[in-house]
């Protein structure tokens, strides 16, 4: 709920937290409001990347958020796999090899920098209902990349790995 201060006068926004994205992408967030000699800040301890849902959303998705596509190859990719695109990225990749200028080397490529900003969402999926913050799930991700979710479920104590999750912390999680 934004504060009545803000209310009808919100032309400029001040978001605190720390999400995993290098690139531009359409976020849901929940948090708090926080005063500060700053005025308002919204604080952040949920974010939900935006799938899109048209196939120019795709384009502009694929283009600005895996390594290796840029919007000529995402419109290829899209030409053929119309609406299904991400759950031919998520279920069955491979398929990618029947698009036109992708081989292995670069699928290889694609498949790891798509995985690595998925894995951010499902950890912050998982961990913020037991109260783990935005930060410190970005922090997982960036230690254990797109296998996150799987070491998070398989081999939970391997968190102790990474700065801010001591044994306690990790126990309560697991």
């Amino acid at each position: 709920m934004i504060p009545k201060p803000l209310l009808g006068s919100l032309d400029t926004l001040t978001i605190k937290g720390y999400f995993f994205v290098d690139k531009i992408v359409n976020l849901l967030v929940k948090g708090s409001w926080e005063k500060s000699k700053y005025g308002y800040a919204l604080v952040v301890n949920e974010f939900k990347e935006i799938i899109p849902s048209t196939k120019d959303g795709i384009i502009a998705y694929l283009s600005a958020t895996v390594n290796g596509i840029k919007e000529s190859m995402a419109k290829k990719i899209v030409g053929q796999f119309g609406l299904q695109t991400l759950e031919v990225f998520e279920n069955s990749p491979e398929q990618l090899l029947t698009v036109k200028g992708i081989g292995r080397q670069r699928l290889q490529k694609i498949i790891g920098s798509y995985k690595d900003s998925r894995s951010i969402q499902e950890i912050v999926s998982y961990l913020a209902p037991l109260g783990v913050t935005a930060n410190k799930c970005a922090k997982i991700a960036k230690a254990f990349g797109g296998e996150a979710m799987n070491d998070l479920l398989n081999e939970p104590f391997r968190l102790c790995e990474t700065e801010g999750f001591g044994f306690l912390i990790v126990d309560q999680i697991a």
